[in-house]
């Protein structure tokens, strides 16, 4: 497939997934890292001289729940065989046998995914705090705050008050997503990957990693390729809107002065009509990108994933 130009997608997700877990583990092999954004970011969140150790506790408490989680599905997967084996067979004794463990095991899976959504939730704030002082500290520099509204060319960030208070904690909350999901998904695959191995043979256990894989290919070649490009015109959009709602409502004795009104709602309305154009195309993109999802990773492996 390579010789034939034939770039495999699935391979670059595999290359990144192993360096990522290499670098949560080792945080200082991030340092200095400038090309890759989600890594540049890691590497300062986790290194911080401030914040680095409580960041690196956190990550290892939800290294160590996903291990427990794996175990705990586990139980409940063979206590699921369990009751099914004792309702086919009419076995009352047995079934009611199994309510108290069940009982335990609900409740200790409730105890650890509660736990693992509070390390979650408490890595993006601990972050989101790491990052705003960083960035304070950033735009007050050189008088950043006044220079990056005017200067010349594509440097210019007219919103840079929107992404100082709304996007920090956006992007920290998605950067303590990706760490809590690879901290859940790498015991999973691993040991029900050995464990099906063991009990059907290497063909069924390669099976579901073959479909996913051939299943993430295909998805690539179809999402949208600018949903990043989407959202940002929304941004900004939504941006420009507030600022001229703004400015009427700073300016609005000179207008009511100089009879600017018509002026003042033509370009309101100007603005309205540019958010909703960036928020159809948003609309339109996450539709195109629900229904391949759906279609390739729910329904279309939900009939033959009940038998594992």
């Amino acid at each position: 497939l390579q010789r034939a130009g034939v770039r495999l997608k699935v391979l670059d997700v595999l290359h990144y997934t192993v360096s990522l877990a290499a670098d949560l583990a080792v945080p200082s092999r991030m340092k200095g890292e400038k090309r890759n954004a989600v890594r540049a970011l890691l590497g300062m969140l986790l290194n911080d001289a401030r914040h680095g150790a409580t960041s690196r506790r956190y990550v290892a408490a939800m290294v160590l729940l996903g291990v427990l989680r794996t175990a705990l599905m586990h139980r409940s997967t063979t206590l699921a065989f369990k009751f099914s084996d004792a309702v086919h067979h009419k076995n009352y004794r047995k079934f009611f046998a199994l309510l108290p463990e069940a009982a335990l095991v609900a409740l200790t899976g409730s105890a650890i995914t509660n736990a693992a959504s509070y390390a979650r939730d408490a890595l993006a704030l601990h972050w989101r705090q790491a990052l705003g002082e960083r960035m304070h500290q950033l735009y007050f520099d050189s008088m950043r705050y006044y220079h990056v509204a005017n200067v010349a060319g594509k440097g210019k960030v007219v919103d840079a008050d929107t992404r100082l208070t709304r996007e920090v904690y956006s992007v920290t909350k998605r950067l303590s997503i990706i760490v809590s999901l690879l901290a859940r998904a790498v015991p999973h695959i691993s040991w029900f990957t050995l464990l099906l191995w063991r009990r059907r043979g290497l063909r069924l256990a390669l099976f579901p990693h073959i479909y996913l894989g051939a299943a993430y290919e295909i998805a690539q070649r179809l999402f949208p390729k600018d949903m990043g490009d989407r959202f940002r015109r929304l941004s900004a959009a939504s941006s420009g809107y507030t600022r001229s709602a703004t400015r009427l409502r700073t300016h609005g004795e000179s207008v009511a002065a100089l009879g600017g009104d018509q002026v003042e709602e033509a370009l309101l309305d100007d603005s309205l009509k540019g958010v909703q154009r960036a928020q159809r195309a948003v609309s339109n993109g996450q539709s195109h990108f629900g229904f391949i999802f759906k279609l390739l990773y729910i329904y279309g492996s939900r009939s033959w994933t009940a038998s594992f």
